[in-house]
């Protein structure tokens, strides 16, 4: 009979400190990796610790899960799982190329959600550790460094090829796939690939060594400005009416560039090395002041490093700042994100898949035959309403019905965290005619003109306070160029805070592109004061060293009509006559089509075209015939001899010397004299 330990049983009350005792004990704390949620790896062996384990089976699935998403970052498999059931003091092996098939299916959500219906007929070797035979089997264990190989595809590729240009930094792309084929390097953890290089031709950029690698997103946010977008979204959280769970929906969440600085943990778990992933650097400073006393106690009475302390450990020391009003428990547990592009959604689920609570679609709608993802259009039927569509399989239906189910909660409050594409931008989107969409559709029954409605942004914007933002208590946290405010009455909303952004850092030209806050109660104003914040690259090519400047507040106020409607000539003479002679914005002679006829006449000195507010060379054009665009969609009007001298300064208007980011999109030619 094995001997028993004389010390007693432990009676922990959370996983965590459970979890930290076992390592201490077996003094292997310190060389712990413990990443992707998981409750640690050591070697070859994966820990799912538990205070009890009333169902393995349910445990061991949660282990499966963290394993699949390993292999999807480019980890190695250990090849040992071992459930630990702390208060118990048992433990339960398994080994999991017994469960390589499950490993290499593609999971979406927390690992701890929806296991019940996982089962097996394998038999676990059980241990019990509260003898000393027990410990020094687990030590037996722990001293084997085995890995299980798997498979090379579409879902893990990326993950793999990152790993390996990490630890090849001079290598290429041919050798690349020369280790794929040939594992070496990898030999340990992955089969030889045996498949064809076309079955990536549509995620071709991610398998790019660093040098090559394309910035992913048309509609790249930089981090820098993310991170300051976060605290409107905490503002949000902070506000949801006591009692309500929340929602974070992104229905154009690209790469998750949005959601980086989403916590992933409880806030009494993060701890201050942690805490610069969810807050900027002078917060953090700020708050290790403010709890400078609480810090030197534990220091003084722990073997801790200053970056090992919890919040919770801090909690009781907290003066002036109170580190929960400002960050809350896994925010990124309530978000639900949306792409379209498959290079975009194999980044997307290889950074935050497992963290979110739903990604749309799901995996089982992710395949290499398209570039697109189907059920990825978030301005499509199938979407929005979640109509029935040929082809679309079992689980994307749950995931639309779910997040329908979320909005009509009358105790679930949705906030809205997006960065939608925009004009200039949304001609770069390829295979997707939105003049056909179903919100197109519906956004032009109400009773927009073609300007507004063909563009993406517009499209979102309207469709999400008509379609998910239904509750007094429901935010918008959106970045847009604020023409859907200011020209559009996009933006008829509550206005709680919001700043402007530098749209040089978007893979764009200088320009002012705004992050509002909107609560969704009706409200109408004529100006809006948003704070300008620029990004301090320090001259690096790194992003992880950017941090924003505030610059001083910009007032931004509404327009209400074009010059066109206030100055337009729509005066016909007799003696004009029709012709087919129209030019491109060039002033080069056409010889496009034309469906209706210009005029001449000997009393027209030019043609003015004017589309839009914008103080801008694409809005605006002065030729000396008639444009193919301003004949076509009758923009603008004739200058004739009696009245170019009045009507010619409004040309002039758009040479308004725009010298500072943030006057570009924000100072339109009417209302902004």
């Amino acid at each position: 009979m094995a001997k028993k330990l004389t010390k007693p049983k432990k009676n922990f009350s959370s996983e965590r400190e459970g979890q930290i005792q076992f390592f201490v004990d077996l003094r292997i704390d310190a060389d712990v990796e413990l990443t992707h949620n998981t409750d640690g790896v050591y070697k070859g062996t994966l820990f799912e610790f538990k205070l009890t384990i009333p169902d393995i089976n349910k445990a061991l699935f949660q282990a499966i899960k963290y394993l699949s998403h390993r292999r999807v970052k480019g980890d190695p498999i250990p090849a040992q799982i071992l459930l630990v059931a702390l208060n118990e003091e048992n433990a339960y092996l398994f080994n999991s190329q017994d469960f390589l098939s499950y490993i290499e299916i593609p999971y979406a959500g927390a690992a701890s959600k929806d296991n019940a219906d996982f089962g097996t007929n394998l038999q676990s070797e059980k241990i019990d550790y509260s003898n000393l035979a027990g410990l020094r089997r687990i030590t037996e264990i722990l001293d084997v460094e085995k890995y299980t190989q798997i498979h090379i595809d579409l879902f893990d590729v990326v993950g793999w090829s990152n790993r390996f240009y990490l630890e090849n930094p001079t290598a290429s792309k041919i050798k690349l796939f020369k280790e794929l084929r040939a594992p070496k390097h990898f030999a340990a953890y992955i089969y030889p690939w045996t498949g064809d290089e076309r079955d990536f031709k549509y995620i071709m950029d991610l398998l790019n060594d660093k040098q090559h690698k394309k910035e992913l997103g048309a509609f790249y946010t930089p981090p820098a400005y993310c991170l300051k977008a976060t605290e409107l979204v905490r503002k949000a959280i902070k506000q949801i009416p006591k009692g309500h769970d929340y929602i974070i929906l992104d229905r154009c969440a690209g790469t998750g560039n949005l959601e980086e600085f989403l916590t992933d943990k409880s806030v009494d778990d993060i701890t201050i090395g942690e805490l610069g992933k969810y807050v900027d650097r002078s917060f953090k400073k700020e708050y290790i002041s403010s709890v400078g006393d609480g810090v030197d106690l534990i220091l003084g009475r722990s073997k801790k490093t200053i970056n090992e302390i919890t919040l919770a450990e801090l909690k009781k020391y907290e003066t002036s700042i109170k580190v929960r009003n400002y960050i809350f428990d896994n925010e990124l547990s309530h978000t639900i994100v949306n792409t379209y592009e498959l290079k975009e959604w194999i980044v997307l689920y290889e950074r935050i898949g497992d963290r979110v609570k739903l990604i749309i679609p799901p995996p089982q709608e992710v395949s290499n035959k398209k570039a697109l993802v189907e059920g990825g259009d978030a301005l499509s039927s199938q979407f929005v309403t979640g109509q029935k569509s040929t082809g679309m399989t079992k689980e994307y239906s749950e995931s639309i019905a779910m997040l329908s189910g979320f909005i009509k909660d009358k105790k679930t409050n949705i906030i809205l965290l997006e960065n939608p594409p925009y004009r200039d931008e949304a001609a770069k989107i390829k295979n997707q005619n939105t003049s056909k969409s179903f919100v197109y559709e519906e956004f032009k029954k109400a009773g927009t003109n073609e300007a507004s409605h063909r563009e993406l942004a517009n499209l979102f914007i309207w469709s999400g306070w008509k379609h998910y933002l239904t509750k007094p208590d429901d935010y918008f946290v959106l970045f847009s160029p604020i023409k859907y405010w200011k020209s559009l009455g996009l933006g008829e909303k509550k206005f709680i805070d919001g700043f402007l952004f530098n749209r040089q850092f978007f893979h764009a030209g200088p320009s002012a592109i705004s992050c509002i806050l909107w609560q969704n109660m009706d409200n109408s104003r004529e100006k809006l004061t948003l704070k300008a914040f620029d990004i301090d690259t320090k001259r690096t090519p790194e992003q992880e060293d950017d941090e924003v400047v505030e610059l001083h507040n910009i007032e931004i106020r509404k327009v209400h009509r074009p010059m066109q409607q206030v100055y337009k000539d729509i005066r016909t003479f007799s003696n004009d006559i029709k012709t087919e002679v129209v030019c491109e914005l060039s002033g080069i002679e056409s010889d496009k089509k034309i469906t209706r006829k210009a005029i001449y006449n000997d009393n027209i000195v030019g043609h003015l075209r004017i589309t839009s507010y914008n103080l801008d060379p694409i809005s605006y054009s002065l030729t000396r015939t008639i444009t193919y665009n301003g004949l076509e969609k009758s923009q603008g009007f004739y200058l004739r001899s009696d009245n170019f001298v009045d009507k010619l300064p409004l040309f002039a208007a758009k040479l308004y010397p725009q010298k500072n980011w943030y006057e570009r999109d924000v100072y339109f030619t009417t209302a902004d004299g």
